[in-house]
């Protein structure tokens, strides 16, 4: 086995460790050359398999700018699991190849989580996505194969442990909270499914009440509660009270109830500051409309050369 020291490495993962790049393992050294990827669900992509022994057979594939197949070393002799990289293993066996460029690594436990729990872990991240030819992963992948996780013992069916997969999953918090309502439903626990609103989906329930679109992520939302306080001032103003058709984004069940809790009374809080702060201002009949009204003024820091410390909008020193 020997080194190459400029190969694309895979990213970090806290449970793996690069051994070394073997440019020539051969497959007399899998355990189980007929192994297929557990956290795959669906059937093998046949077509991006014929365009990858396409690469090969045109001498254009080139392994060591990408992720390469791993493999991980199991028993005596150097007989290894293929972990992943199961197309491109494919591929190699449809153009009689008995060989194949791999990376080498070992699982381990950590951060409290099995070496299994991290091995199943890679297998779900692995896809680089400037590969040549992609086989994503699906959102069945990777929901059946954290409940399989679940089934096997390597992590709990706690909200805690399923969001902290989700993220060692790589998802955004969309996609958390979607898949993480996924996983639910799988367990049969449908009292902590919640439903992922689109922007489509929440035109239409916003038509259908005739009000005001809003959208939380969190509890406090100052920047998202201001804008919503300004639609309802201005269709008040016009002698209508709309209501705020909301969609709480990235939440689980306890979010929403914490989100649903203090929105009223954020708002109301809001409204009742800018009242006292302006109600002085009207009760000395100032009016914006008055001639001599003073309005707010910028004055700018000088940042373009030649400028003094301040100017106007127009560049003059003020």
């Amino acid at each position: 086995m020997s080194y190459i020291t400029q190969a694309k490495l895979p990213p970090c993962n806290p449970g793996m460790r690069v051994v070394e790049i073997v440019p020539d393992f051969k497959f007399k050294n899998l355990n189980d050359p007929k192994g297929k990827n557990e956290v795959r669900h669906g059937q093998e992509d046949i077509k991006q398999i014929g365009k990858l022994q396409q690469i090969i057979k045109n001498g254009k594939y080139e392994p060591q700018f990408y992720i390469s197949p791993i493999v991980e070393i199991k028993g005596d002799f150097n007989k290894a699991d293929l972990i992943s990289g199961f197309h491109r293993y494919q591929a190699h066996i449809g153009c009689d190849k008995s060989s194949m460029y791999v990376t080498v690594v070992e699982f381990f436990a950590a951060e409290g989580k099995s070496a299994e729990y991290w091995r199943l872990m890679w297998k779900l991240v692995e896809n680089d996505k400037e590969e040549k030819i992609e086989t994503p992963r699906t959102k069945a992948d990777i929901v059946k194969t954290l409940v399989q996780m679940i089934a096997d013992g390597h992590m709990t069916s706690s909200e805690k442990d399923i969001d902290s997969a989700l993220k060692d999953a790589h998802l955004t918090p969309t996609k958390i909270s979607e898949y993480k309502s996924e996983i639910f439903k799988e367990l049969g626990k449908s009292h902590k499914v919640v439903t992922t609103i689109d922007t489509k989906e929440h035109k239409r329930l916003v038509e259908g009440k005739s009000g005001i679109t809003v959208t939380y992520s969190e509890p406090s939302n100052p920047d998202y509660e201001s804008r919503a306080l300004r639609a309802w001032q201005e269709s008040k103003i016009k002698g209508k009270n709309k209501p705020l058709v909301t969609r709480i984004n990235n939440a689980g069940n306890e979010k929403i109830d914490k989100v649903r809790e203090v929105k009223d009374d954020s708002l109301k809080s809001l409204l009742l500051e800018q009242w006292e702060f302006w109600k002085p201002f009207f009760e000395s009949g100032k009016s914006p409309y008055d001639e001599d009204f003073e309005f707010p003024e910028h004055i700018y820091c000088g940042q373009k050369y030649g400028e003094s410390d301040y100017v106007n909008s127009r560049g003059e020193d003020v």
